[in-house]
């Protein structure tokens, strides 16, 4: 938004001060400045024309935190501690008690796919590492027998 500013007359100058010369609304339009109101008028404006942000990006950005950003070590403390890779709705809720997760737990287990297939698996929060996991696990499992084995392998205290 351009405005364009009257000149001001020689005559003027000598005669009034900066603020009846508007020098400092000058100054502040033209490098940009505005007030404390505007400012939070413009910023309020810019939130209101963002899209919501979706309960599925806050439970994500919520297990990044908790993991280290790591959602799939954030999985394995907090949802999966049994290891058999499902959540049902009940765990799925328990675990996001433990979180003290303050959101809509419908919605969420709705847009991860829980609703679809009855169970969640970390494949649906974070797929790379569901990949390189499951990798790991048939290596394990082609190698030694399993993951058990092979930490039993590895680890030189029995």
């Amino acid at each position: 938004m351009e405005t364009m500013c009257q000149p001001i007359q020689m005559s003027e100058i000598f005669t009034k001060t900066r603020t009846g010369l508007g020098l400092e609304d000058r100054r502040e339009e033209f490098e940009g400045k505005v007030d404390y109101e505007t400012m939070c008028c413009r910023l309020r404006q810019r939130l209101e024309q963002r899209p919501p942000m979706r309960e599925a990006d806050r439970f994500l950005q919520l297990m990044r935190e908790r993991g280290g950003g790591n959602v799939a070590l954030a999985w394995r403390r907090f949802f999966d501690s049994d290891g058999d890779g499902n959540l049902d709705f009940r765990e799925f809720c328990e675990a996001l008690i433990s979180l003290k997760y303050q959101g809509d737990v419908p919605a969420l287990w709705n847009e991860l796919g829980g609703s679809m297939a009855n169970s969640l698996t970390l494949g649906a929060l974070d797929p790379e590492n569901a990949a390189i996991l499951e990798h790991f696990g048939n290596w394990c499992a082609c190698t030694m027998g399993g993951p058990l084995e092979v930490f039993k392998e590895i680890d030189a205290d029995g």
